[in-house]
């Protein structure tokens, strides 16, 4: 019989019978190594579902003029930088809204509500280009992307959705 594990459900419970210290640090450390796990599965599994997007992007969107108003194409070089972002999210990364750009970029787009968002696309010359808002704090950029989830948008990141820390 073949086990696989369902995502969507609950974490199981582990219990044991065993009372001493010993045996609770034991299961202390069983519980970190399953949690730590089960965190690299769901982040493969959020990059697999971007990765999908990418190629449904890359199959509606590789002609001149995809959308009817004369927009370029999304290049192969394109296509590649978006991977390699992908790649490069950290664990505990919001996931991303992918918009294909009438310039041939894509955008990845994290919206938290009225005015608080940020935007991110990589360039084909390999820069990374952002825009930040959130009330009436406005924030754009553009850095070379190096191989690594840059810096500066974990902290875009963290302030939009005001989490303790993405990356």
């Amino acid at each position: 019989m073949i086990r696989t594990l369902d995502l969507d459900s609950p974490i199981p419970e582990y219990r044991t019978p065993a009372v001493s210290e010993e045996s609770r640090s034991i299961m202390d450390q069983l519980r970190d190594a399953i949690d730590s796990s089960l965190s690299t599965i769901f982040l493969g599994k959020i990059k697999m579902s971007l990765f999908s997007e990418v190629s449904e992007i890359e199959e509606e969107c590789s002609i001149n003029n995809w959308d009817g108003a004369g927009s370029e194409p999304i290049s192969p070089i394109a296509i590649t930088m978006a991977e390699l972002l992908i790649y490069s999210f950290p664990q505990g990364i919001p996931l991303p809204e992918l918009t294909p750009a009438t310039d041939g970029e894509i955008h990845f787009d994290w919206r938290v509500g009225h005015k608080q968002a940020l935007t991110a696309s990589l360039s084909n010359n390999g820069f990374l280009s952002f825009a930040f808002i959130k009330g009436g704090r406005r924030f754009h950029g553009s850095e070379p992307f190096e191989g690594t989830f840059p810096e500066r948008l974990s902290d875009l990141l963290n302030e939009l959705y005001a989490l303790k820390r993405v990356a």
